[in-house]
């Protein structure tokens, strides 16, 4: 049940605009997609902390929060998200790094400011995962896996990505 409160509280600190206090790690610009696979390296905020992803110790639970996910046309298949995905594995839904699947699914063909698709996946299970896999850095790297390369849309775009501290 404190799963389903904290995703409710990571929706909710979504749609508001004060939450950029509890960024904790955010890409520098938006992500652009295509039929490859995508690395977007995560840069820490003040509120990481010393030692980053790998020391954190926080109160709450984290997010991996995607915000403005668009596409002109959209892909008829989604992307796999990985966090801390070394380029020499072969992705799999099996990897510990492995934190769901993302659609463009009734995304807007244009990024809409006042109304952006947003989608948020907890983190606690997978942080723990990669801890024991030894894969836990300090500065974490997303990587998204397009799920079916000729079933490209054009310009699949997210505007941001983060990982965030969810609220109580």
């Amino acid at each position: 049940m404190w799963r389903f409160r904290a995703l409710a509280g990571v929706l909710l600190l979504l749609s508001s605009n004060s939450w950029a206090e509890n960024v904790l790690y955010r890409a520098q610009q938006p992500v652009e997609l295509g039929a490859a696979r995508t690395e977007v390296a995560l840069r820490s905020s003040d509120s990481a902390g010393k030692g980053g992803l790998s020391a954190w110790k926080g109160p709450r639970p984290l997010a991996l929060a995607l915000s403005g996910i668009w596409a002109r046309e959209a892909p008829a298949a989604g992307y796999q998200l990985y966090l801390n995905l070394p380029p020499s594995v072969q992705p799999d839904a099996a990897d510990p790094g492995y934190l769901g699947d993302v659609s463009f699914y009734g995304a807007p063909d244009h990024f809409d400011t006042r109304r952006p698709k947003k989608v948020a996946f907890l983190l606690d299970e997978a942080l723990e995962r990669l801890r024991k896999a030894g894969r836990l850095a300090a500065q974490p790297t997303l990587t998204l896996i397009p799920v079916a390369i000729g079933e490209q849309g054009r310009q699949p775009r997210i505007e941001a990505v983060s990982i965030v501290e969810t609220p109580h």
